[in-house]
């Protein structure tokens, strides 16, 4: 086995396995600030109880369709929803590889550099939903918190 080719074709795998826990987290997170956000502007006669709660077990599929519903930025869903379908096989294939595989230089090497691109894509993605959450904290320290003693349920972002 070509091990520098091996450990390189880890590392990528490594680093958006990670990316894609990034964007599921991110999700939840920029989601469940949404529903937050929505919460503390509703009438008073209306209750908004979703949270966080709910998002808990959802798949990334879930997750961004739940994300398409509060969410005005189709361009980067369609990128979420592309990137989805890379995300299955770098979570449940990329490390199953045949001995011929493994002592594939030239394999390994075409691998990591397709990977390395899916990466590119997927820490982009990391990057914009850092961004989109950051906006939405800015919101959220500028939108009173108006229905705390209305509304039961815990909230889905704490109040500033």
């Amino acid at each position: 086995m070509s091990r520098e080719a091996f450990d390189k074709y880890r590392s990528v795998v490594y680093l958006l396995n990670l990316d894609f826990q990034w964007i599921e987290e991110l999700l939840k997170i920029v989601v469940s600030s949404s529903y937050e956000a929505i919460r503390r502007t509703a009438p008073p006669k209306v209750k908004f109880r979703l949270t966080r709660k709910i998002l808990e077990k959802d798949s990334l599929g879930k997750l961004i369709a739940r994300y398409e519903q509060v969410s005005g930025n189709d361009e980067f869903i369609k990128e979420l929803r592309d990137i989805a379908k890379d995300r299955n096989f770098c979570a449940h294939q990329s490390f199953i590889l045949s001995l011929d595989e493994q002592n594939n230089t030239g394999f390994l090497g075409k691998e990591a550099e397709r990977l390395s691109a899916i990466r590119e894509r997927s820490h982009a993605c990391v990057m914009n939903l850092q961004k989109e959450l950051e906006e939405l904290v800015a919101l959220l320290h500028e939108t009173p918190n108006k229905t705390v003693e209305r509304d039961a349920p815990q909230s889905a972002c704490p109040s500033p």
